[in-house]
């Protein structure tokens, strides 16, 4: 696992060096402003179109991208999850040992989903094969000058060529790389690599990118071919995730072409650099290909709530709030995310649980009614889930809500907060 994670430890750190901008960029008008985490409302596709979330995270991104197919994405934060592509330390702008708060300590880039083939063997103009010839596929999100601020931020799908050190590729020599979002055309350098302009070149970035003026529309990101196609799986996934830290067979290209594979052009032609040509001549050669992707994507939900906290604010000491309704949505349960989700309970934790006391609920919920019996929650419905707040003694204290659902390890998670006054205190 280490090895795979170092591999995309170095794209990342490469990216970050190479900069926001390439010679294949595309620039797109911009309309949408940053704003603070928002509702989990569901801005979905019909007949195989993409969508994003119309809510965002406290760094001002969606809370989720979903593909043609209606497999649904969220960004890749949690520095444990070793089945994400975690943003590295950045010291200055992120530190992964300190709690997220946008823009003070946020990552200045981060993945809601990669893809990386394992290294093909070329030994064109080598003895032995060299290192391999990889590309790397992500849907990626930043910040347009580098470090996080507000109206900067950007998403886009990347598609980048990665050929560095004994590659065994000719040098200034014509490729096509056959990848599962389809061809990309490179030439090498005189060291037979891709780098600085050659690897400018052989990048293809579609999304949103902010001017000074105008921040980004997230519906150009829909337009990137890792969402317009679908994204890549794993058959070995990890459940709640789209692949897991290891190389292995995949499905979801376009055009159904799940491997990477290495043509070389005959000489004396010189074809157009970039994403979409591809060597369809009768003497153009296949030097290599491989069928094993590393695939790092974490399904969104499966459930969302209305907001990360409740504040029941002040309340006298002896007796009981108001009830504050929770909003639950089902963002898709199952392998990919497309099922309704069965809640299989709703527990109060934490040091002042007994304060805090779910009443009513509009969810079906199993542990209420006949085992198995719970209605499943379809994708993208909601419920509410009432609670009531009794402080026993004077001064402030919490507890956080869980909705579990059945077959999933870790519970939705809501803090709850509220202070105990004296009746004359009470506002």
């Amino acid at each position: 696992m280490s090895a795979m994670r170092g591999i995309f430890a170095g794209v990342l750190r490469h990216e970050r060096r190479a900069g926001r901008t390439t010679a294949l960029l595309t620039a797109l008008a911009l309309t949408l402003t940053a704003v603070p985490f928002m509702a989990a409302t569901v801005a979905s596709g019909a007949n195989g179109t993409p969508a994003r979330s119309t809510g965002f995270n406290s760094g001002g991104f969606p809370l989720w991208f979903e593909d043609a197919t209606g497999v649904r994405v969220q960004p890749c934060l949690d520095p444990a999850d070793a089945n994400c592509l975690a943003p590295l330390p950045n010291p200055g702008v992120y530190d992964p040992a300190q709690p997220l708060a946008f823009p003070s300590n946020y990552p200045d880039e981060f993945f809601y989903f990669a893809a990386d083939a394992a290294p093909v063997a070329v030994a064109d103009c080598a003895v032995t094969p060299g290192d391999g010839v990889t590309v790397h596929l992500a849907l990626e999100a930043a910040f347009i000058n580098g470090a996080p601020a507000p109206g900067d931020q950007q998403a886009f799908g990347r598609i980048r060529a990665n050929a560095r050190g004994g590659t065994g590729l000719c040098a200034n020599s014509y490729y096509t790389l056959r990848t599962p979002y389809g061809p990309l055309t490179i030439k090498t350098d005189a060291n037979g690599e891709l780098r600085g302009g050659a690897a400018a070149a052989a990048t293809s970035d579609v999304g949103c990118f902010p001017t000074p003026s105008v921040p980004c529309d997230w519906n150009q990101t829909l337009q990137s071919t890792h969402l317009s196609s679908g994204l890549l799986r794993q058959a070995n996934a990890v459940p709640g995730y789209l692949g897991n830290p290891g190389f292995g067979p995949i499905t979801g290209g376009k055009d159904g072409v799940n491997t990477l594979t290495v043509v070389k052009w005959p000489a004396g032609v010189t074809p157009t650099l970039g994403f979409g040509v591809d060597c369809d001549l009768p003497t153009c050669e296949v030097r290599g290909s491989t069928a094993d992707f590393n695939v790092l994507a974490k399904l969104a939900g499966p459930l969302a709530a209305d907001a990360p906290t409740v504040d029941f604010a002040g309340q006298a000491t002896g007796t009981t709030s108001a009830a504050r309704t929770i909003t639950v949505t089902n963002l898709g349960s199952g392998a990919l995310g497309l099922d309704p989700s069965t809640i299989d309970h709703v527990a109060v934790t934490g040091a002042g649980a007994a304060q805090f006391t779910p009443t009513t609920t509009t969810c079906s919920v199993q542990q209420v009614v006949s085992p198995g019996a719970a209605t499943p929650l379809p994708r993208d419905a909601t419920c509410g889930i009432d609670v009531t707040f009794a402080p026993a003694a004077l001064g402030a204290t919490g507890a956080t809500l869980e909705v579990w659902v059945a077959g999933v390890a870790a519970p939705l998670t809501v803090a709850l907060a509220g202070t105990g006054v004296e009746p004359t205190q009470e506002p």
